[in-house]
C-alpha cells in the first residue's frame, strides 16, 4: 500500500549537464555565489566576466532550466538564483496570482510533516486489544552461568533499582558526584521517550506478513530501512503485531467514524481489527534483504496483513540504568572511581625533572612514530596517577595501532607480579572487530576471546574472528565455561555487550567476593591469612571512546572496578586508557536537545578531557604542543598523549580540519606526499598539489513525500541536480584516472533519501561497487576519493515566495528546520570534520555556498574561503568575503610557499616531501623551541618522554607544587 503525504512546495529549476565523450562534465559558467560575511552581510558577487571557469580541462556550458510553469502543488521556491546573470527560464511563464491564503499556506508548509495514514488504520492501533505474549528467544542465561560458579551464593545480589521507562525526572543542568545518578537517569528516560516517538514513525500499516515456517510459527516481514538501521531491529526484540480483518478499506473507513463516536468510549474493539495484539519475537534478521522472521505464537490462521509497531527494548535500556546506579553507589566510597570520573590535580603525579626521550622497549610494531611510542611508554610505566590516560587521535593518526601496541606491551610485562588480563572495548561491533583482527595476528585462540552479544548473527562476524568466538547450543553467541574465560589474556567486546560480564558476575568486585567468601566458607583461618591481588581485569583499553555515551562507557568500567573497600591484601588498581577524537562524530543520540553540549551527547572521553586537569595542562594541544623544558617544571606528569602525524590525507585535504579543530598541529605523513599519484593527473583539479574541489550547485532540493520501499521516510531531502553532477564526476574520475577502482570512491550525503537515489543512480549505471552511504557510516574509514553531496540548497525566507501578505520565514528557515531534527551538515562541526577527513587523495564537495554559509557556519566559511583563495571552485566564482577571522592555516601557507618556490625554480608542480618542508622550513620559527640554557645532556629532552626503566631520571611527589 502506498501512503502519500499532502503536497509540498517544490522547485522546478534543474541543471542539465551534457557528458562529453571524454567523460569531462560541464558546470554552469554564469553562476556566481554570494558569501555571507562574519557580520552577517551578503557580499556583492563578483562579475560573471571574472569567472575563471575557462580552464581548458573543463568543457564550458550554459545552465539550462526546465521551462515548466509552476502549479499550486509544485511551485518553485525561488524566482531567481543568487548572483545569476539572468532569471531562470521558468520565471517567464505567467500564471494567475494565487490567493493570499494560498501564499500564506505555501510559506508555512512543514516539509517534515508526517506521512498521511488513513484514520481507520491509525484507529486500529488505538483500539483495545488482548495482549498475547510469544515464546521468548532462547539466549544467554546469565543467572544460570553465575550459579555454575557459586556466585549466586557467595556474591551479593546484583544491584538494580528498576524504574519505569516513561518516568519523568527533572533534567539537572550540571553533573556533580552527588547528582550522578539523577543526572544520567533523567537523560536516559528522555532518550527513551525520544526513541519511542522515533519508532512510531517506522510503524507499518496494513503490511504484508507471510508464514514461512508453520512448525515454528515464523512469519517473514519486509522492513523498509532495515539495512541502514532505520529502525534498528535485533534478534530477540519485541514487535507488536495487530492482524487486520478482511473488511474492505472503504467499509472500514466508514465504520471507523462510527466506532470513534460511539464504540471507542465503551471499550469495544475496532471493527477492522481482530482484537489480538501479539508481542512477536524477532527470530532472525537479514539486513541485506531488509527482512526479519517474527515468531508469532498462535496456531490460528492469521490474515495476510497487519499493523506492526516497533517499541523500545527494555533489555537494551536496563544495562545502562544499572551501570549508572552502580557507579553512583561507588562514587560514595571509592576514591579510585572519583579520580577516574572527576580527575583533579591531586590525583596526578608531579614531575620535577626531565627524563630521557629514548625508550627501552622491545617494540612489536616498529613503525610507530615518536608520539605513539611516547603514549605506549607512559601507559607501561604507569606513573601518572590513578586518573584515566587519554590518547587524543585526530583522523588518520593511528589511535587503534597505538591501542594494539599498548595491549601487547602490557601482556609482556607483569605489574606487581599480577598476571595481566585485559578488557578491550569499542562502541560498535565494527570497531571491536578491527581491534580483534589486528590482535589476532599476535595472539592465539587460547589467548584472546572475541565476546559477541547473543543478538549478533553469524553472518555479521568476520570469518577470521569466528575462531575466537564462542557459540552456545542455541546457535547464538555467549560466554565459554568459567575456567576457559578466566584463562584468556584478552577479551574484546563492545561497551554494551560487556554487560554480559556484569550479569554473569564476572567483574573484579564480584570475583574478589567469590574468592574470599568461598574460601571463608571452607576455611575461615585460611581466608584471613590469604593475601592475593584481588584483581583479575588489570586494565580497560577503550578505543573510539568519543563515540560512546557516558552510560555506555560505564558498563565496561564497572567490570574492572575492584572492591570499594578491599580487605587486608595486596591492592593493585586497574588502568583505564581511552583513545578517541572529541572533534569527530560523538555518541548517536536521538533526543536532539542532548546534542547541544549537554547530557548524553557528550562522551565520557570528551567530558574528562575538558576538565582542567587535562585541558589547562601546559603540554595540551591547545597550547601548541610545546616541548617540555626545565622552565615548565614542576608540573603534573601528563596523563594524555596528542597524536599529530596524519598517515591518511593529502595536506590540502587536511589543511582546514587541522586549523579549525586541532590548533594547526597536524603533520601530513601520507605516502602520497613523496610522489605525484595517479589521482593528481585528473584534469578537474585546479593543480596537482591541491586535490580539493568545490562544485557549486544551486538546483533546488526536494522533499521525499512518500514512504518509499527503500526506507527513506517522508521529509527526507534529495536533489536531482546534485545527482546529475555527482554522476558526471564519478564517470569522469573513473574514465580519466588510470588504475582507479570503483570501490576506491566514496559518495556520501547527510540525507537518507539522497543516499538512496545516489545508490540507485550508480547501480543503474553499472557502478554498484562505488561506496555510498550517510556520513555516519564512514566514521573510522578512508577512501582514495570522497565526493560529499551536501544536498540542501533551499534556505528559507523569500526563497519560496516572491511576494506574500504573510510574514516570510527567516532567511535560514529550512536550514533551522534541519537542525531542529538533527539533520544536515550545516552548523554540525563534527559531521563536517568526519566528511572532509575520510579522503586520502582527493576531496570533491557539491553544494550551494550561500546555503552552506547562511547561518554563518564557521566551518563552511573557512572551507569556502580556503577554496576561494586557492582557486578550487568550479561552476561559479566565489565572491570575496570577510575571512579576517579565518586566516590561512599552517598547512595552507606551506603549500602556497611550496608552489611559489617551485614556480620560481621553474619546476613542474607536484607533491613532494611536505612533512620535511613543514618541519625544516620557515614554519619552524612558529614552533616553541627548547630553552637556550639547556644542558647538552638534555638535548634529547625537548619533549616530556618517560623511559619506564629510568627510575632515577625524575622524582615524583604526591601533589603539584605549581602548575
Amino acid at each position: 500500500m502506498s501512503l502519500s503525504r499532502t503536497g509540498t512546495a517544490e522547485g522546478t529549476h534543474s541543471v542539465h549537464l551534457a557528458l562529453p565523450p571524454t567523460h569531462q562534465f560541464q558546470l554552469p559558467k554564469k553562476n556566481v555565489i554570494a558569501i555571507k560575511s562574519a557580520d552577517g552581510r551578503i557580499i556583492t558577487p563578483a562579475s560573471p566576466e571574472t569567472d575563471d571557469s575557462s580552464d581548458n580541462t573543463w568543457a564550458r556550458g550554459d545552465r539550462q532550466a526546465k521551462a515548466v510553469p509552476p502549479t499550486a502543488a509544485r511551485r518553485p521556491l525561488s524566482t531567481s538564483i543568487v548572483g545569476s546573470a539572468s532569471p531562470p527560464a521558468a520565471s517567464a511563464h505567467k500564471e494567475p496570482n494565487p490567493s493570499k491564503a494560498g501564499l500564506a499556506k505555501l510559506s508555512t508548509l512543514n516539509i517534515y510533516a508526517s506521512i498521511h495514514v488513513p484514520d481507520w488504520l491509525v484507529a486500529i492501533n488505538e483500539s483495545v486489544a488482548t495482549h498475547v505474549a510469544c515464546v521468548q528467544f532462547q539466549h544467554f542465561n546469565a543467572q544460570e552461568y553465575a550459579s555454575q560458579t557459586g556466585a549466586d551464593i557467595h556474591v551479593e545480589p546484583l544491584y538494580f533499582n528498576p524504574m519505569s521507562l516513561g518516568a519523568h525526572d527533572e533534567i539537572l543542568p550540571t553533573l556533580e558526584q552527588t547528582t550522578y545518578e539523577s543526572y544520567f537517569s533523567s537523560r536516559l528516560h528522555a532518550e527513551v521517550r525520544a526513541l519511542e516517538l522515533q519508532l512510531m514513525q517506522y510503524s507499518l500499516f496494513q503490511h504484508s506478513i507471510v508464514l514461512k515456517d508453520p512448525h515454528d510459527l515464523l512469519y517473514q516481514v519486509q522492513v523498509p530501512g532495515l539495512r541502514e538501521n532505520s529502525p534498528r531491529v535485533d534478534i530477540g526484540d519485541i514487535v507488536l503485531v495487530r492482524p487486520l480483518s478482511a473488511l474492505p478499506s472503504a467499509v472500514a473507513a466508514q465504520e471507523s467514524k462510527r466506532w470513534r463516536q460511539h464504540l471507542q468510549p465503551l471499550g469495544i474493539r475496532h471493527p477492522a481489527f481482530l482484537g489480538m495484539e501479539y508481542r512477536a519475537v524477532v527470530w532472525s534478521v537479514h539486513r541485506a534483504s531488509e527482512t526479519v522472521l517474527l515468531q508469532i505464537d498462535t496456531r490460528a490462521h492469521l490474515p495476510p496483513t497487519a499493523n506492526l509497531r516497533f517499541i523500545a527494548q527494555s533489555q537494551k535500556i536496563e544495562p545502562l540504568l544499572r551501570a549508572v546506579q552502580m557507579i553512583h553507589r561507588g562514587l560514595g566510597v571509592s576514591n579510585l572511581l572519583k579520580s577516574m570520573l572527576f580527575p583533579e590535580k591531586s590525583d596526578g603525579v608531579t614531575q620535577t625533572k626531565l627524563s630521557s626521550a629514548k625508550f627501552d622497549i622491545d617494540w612489536i610494531d616498529r613503525s610507530l612514530n615518536f608520539e605513539q611510542q611516547k603514549a605506549v611508554a607512559a601507559v607501561i610505566a604507569d606513573r601518572y596517577g590513578s586518573v584515566p590516560y587519554l590518547i587524543s587521535g585526530p583522523p588518520g593518526t593511528g589511535k587503534t595501532r597505538t591501542i594494539v601496541e599498548i595491549s601487547l606491551q602490557l601482556l609482556a610485562r607483569k605489574k606487581s607480579g599480577v598476571q595481566p588480563h585485559l578488557l578491550i572495548c569499542a562502541p560498535s561491533d565494527a570497531a571491536a572487530d578491527t581491534l580483534a583482527i589486528r590482535l589476532s595476528h599476535h595472539l592465539s585462540q587460547e589467548q584472546m576471546f572475541r565476546l559477541n552479544g547473543w543478538t549478533r548473527t553469524y553472518a555479521e562476524v568476520p570469518d577470521r574472528l569466528m575462531l575466537y568466538s564462542h557459540s552456545t547450543q542455541n546457535n547464538t553467541f555467549g560466554l565459554p565455561p568459567f575456567h576457559k574465560l578466566m584463562s584468556y589474556s584478552v577479551v574484546v567486546t563492545t561497551c554494551r555487550d560487556a554487560s554480559m560480564l556484569v550479569e554473569a558476575r564476572l567483574t573484579n568486585k564480584d570475583l574478589a567476593q567469590l574468592v574470599f567468601n568461598s574460601l571463608f566458607a571452607v576455611s575461615p583461618s585460611a581466608a584471613e591469612s590469604l593475601k592475593p591481588s584481588l584483581l583479575h581485569w588489570t586494565a580497560l583499553l577503550f578505543d573510539e571512546a568519543a563515540q560512546a555515551t557516558e552510560p555506555e562507557s560505564l558498563i565496561p568500567l564497572s567490570v574492572i572496578l575492584p572492591l570499594w573497600i578491599p580487605p587486608s591484601c595486596l591492592y593493585v588498581y586497574p588502568q583505564f586508557v581511552l583513545a578517541g577524537d572529541e572533534f569527530q562524530l560523538g555518541p548517536r543520540v536521538i533526543s536532539h536537545s542532548q546534542n547541544s553540549g549537554l547530557g548524553l551527547g557528550i562522551s565520557l572521553f570528551q567530558r574528562v578531557f575538558n576538565r582542567a586537569f587535562y585541558a589547562n595542562h601546559p603540554l595540551s594541544r591547545a597550547n601548541g604542543l610545546r616541548p617540555l623544558t626545565r622552565n615548565l617544571l614542576p608540573l603534573p606528569r601528563p596523563a594524555f598523549a596528542n597524536l599529530i602525524r596524519n598517515y591518511r590525507s593529502h595536506p590540502a585535504i587536511l589543511s582546514v580540519p587541522s586549523s579549525l579543530f586541532y590548533y594547526d598541529t597536524l603533520i601530513p605523513e601520507s605516502a602520497i606526499l613523496s610522489t605525484a599519484g595517479a589521482v593528481s593527473t585528473w584534469p578537474g583539479w585546479h593543480k596537482p598539489n591541491w586535490p580539493v574541489l568545490f562544485l557549486q550547485n544551486s538546483g533546488p532540493d526536494e522533499v521525499d513525500d512518500i514512504l518509499a520501499g527503500d526506507g527513506t521516510g517522508a521529509g527526507s531531502l534529495y536533489n536531482n541536480d546534485e545527482l546529475t553532477i555527482m554522476s558526471r564526476v564519478v564517470h569522469s574520475l573513473l574514465g580519466q584516472i588510470s588504475g582507479l577502482a570503483r570501490e576506491q570512491i566514496v559518495v556520501m550525503s547527510p540525507f537518507r533519501a539522497q543516499v538512496a537515489r545516489i545508490r540507485r543512480r550508480l547501480r543503474d549505471a553499472g557502478l554498484a561497487a562505488v561506496n555510498v552511504g550517510p556520513l555516519e557510516a564512514f566514521q573510522g574509514l578512508e577512501s582514495r576519493l570522497v565526493i560529499l553531496c551536501t544536498t540542501r540548497t533551499r534556505r528559507g525566507g523569500k526563497q519560496g515566495v516572491a511576494t506574500a501578505p504573510a510574514p516570510a520565514p527567516a532567511a535560514d528557515h529550512f536550514v533551522r528546520q534541519d537542525q531542529d531534527r538533527g539533520l544536515g551538515i550545516i552548523d554540525e562541526p563534527k559531521r563536517f570534520n568526519v566528511a572532509l577527513t575520510r579522503a586520502m587523495e582527493g576531496l570533491i564537495v557539491i553544494g550551494d555556498a550561500t546555503t552552506l554559509t547562511v547561518t554563518g557556519d564557521r566551518c563552511w566559511r573557512a572551507f569556502l574561503a580556503f577554496c576561494a583563495r586557492n582557486g578550487l571552485v568550479r561552476g561559479g566564482a566565489l565572491a570575496s568575503c570577510d575571512d579576517s577571522d579565518l586566516p590561512p592555516g599552517r598547512l595552507e601557507r606551506v603549500l602556497r610557499q611550496k608552489d611559489s618556490a617551485n614556480t620560481s625554480a621553474g619546476h613542474h608542480q607536484r607533491v613532494i616531501g611536505l612533512r620535511g618542508f613543514v618541519e625544516d622550513g620557515e614554519e619552524e620559527g612558529e614552533m616553541v623551541l627548547p630553552d637556550e640554557d639547556e644542558d647538552e645532556e638534555n638535548d634529547d629532552n625537548d619533549y616530556e618522554d618517560n623511559d619506564p626503566q629510568d627510575t632515577d631520571a625524575d622524582t615524583d611527589t604526591d601533589t603539584a607544587d605549581r602548575w
